[in-house]
């Protein structure tokens, strides 16, 4: 996953006002916790999007507050496809949890101080890859910034590389393509069909083909 700019923000206000489910979420397991407030600014699309996401590994007691905290604070960074999403918002979610364990109790802030981020980031390094460290130390320095700006550096906004204009294909290209399909091995065949209904059929772009699963497409073959 590459480096992306992160969108800066004050530090957390305190919640005006809080729905009963989330209140529940703030007492789960019987105990209290010190939740991230759900922000005006959360993209709740997004927020909603992740609501089945899970972790292991990590004490039952701070489960819920963990995935809880890291689904409010990540919707409230930048403008990320759903695996990015699930993907950073589950490291989040694992950090939160082990510093909870650690000191024994759940409260996000502390958790997000950059002293006991950088600790962390030290703890694991001798067990992750350098491009998994890089990851991680991204996403919980968003999120802490969120919450302790002035602890973190300022985020740095790579520029998004170049890419070569490829003109679109002409209608005889197209008609060339369909026409070589049938010719192809089976397993070729439906990928090149299926991909030449998605793009030319369905006028599905790029973004789409990073979201699409194999259970977002049905298909019928039609005789004759």
């Amino acid at each position: 996953m590459g480096r992306h700019g992160a969108m800066a923000s004050a530090a957390d206000e305190p919640e005006p006002a809080k729905s009963m489910s989330r209140a529940k979420h703030d007492r789960a397991g019987g105990h209290r916790h010190v939740l991230a407030p759900f922000h005006q600014d959360v993209d709740e699309q997004r927020y909603r999007a992740l609501a089945g996401l899970t972790i292991r590994g990590v004490d039952p007691r701070y489960l819920v507050p963990a995935l809880e905290s890291a689904k409010r604070l990540w919707c409230r960074l930048g403008d990320f496809a759903l695996s990015t999403d699930r993907i950073s918002a589950a490291h989040l979610a694992r950090y939160l949890a082990f510093e909870a364990e650690r000191v024994g109790t759940f409260d996000y802030r502390t958790a997000l101080r950059r002293a006991n981020v950088d600790r962390h980031l030290m703890d694991i390094a001798t067990r992750k890859t350098s491009r998994s460290m890089r990851t991680i130390r991204w996403i919980l320095y968003d999120a802490g910034r969120l919450v302790h700006p002035r602890e973190y550096p300022e985020a740095r906004t790579l520029p998004a590389p170049r890419t070569k204009r490829i003109d679109a294909a002409s209608p005889q290209d197209i008609r060339d393509w369909y026409a070589l399909a049938p010719t192809l091995p089976q397993w070729i065949r439906r990928r090149l069909s299926l991909l030449l209904d998605l793009c030319y059929g369905a006028g599905a772009r790029p973004p789409d083909f990073k979201v699409l699963r194999g259970t977002s497409i049905t298909s019928e073959t039609i005789d004759g």
